[in-house]
């Protein structure tokens, strides 16, 4: 799926992705650090987890460019 997005924004000439992660989700992050994301900023308290209280996100960029 992240290959298909990939190729359409490189087609569109976009120059940057961003997502954002719950920073608590260690599988994802390690996946889109493979997969050239890297963190530029942070949102605390964004996600509400009746499980774990309130938990932060990670938002992370790659450049198309």
């Amino acid at each position: 799926l992240m290959d298909a997005v990939l190729r359409e924004l490189h087609a569109q000439r976009a120059e940057a992705l961003f997502l954002e992660v719950d920073e608590t989700n260690q599988p994802a992050i390690a996946l889109y650090r493979r997969l050239g994301f890297r963190q530029v900023g942070q949102r605390p308290n964004y996600y509400r987890s009746t499980e774990h209280g309130p938990t932060g996100a990670l938002v992370m960029r790659r450049d198309l460019r």
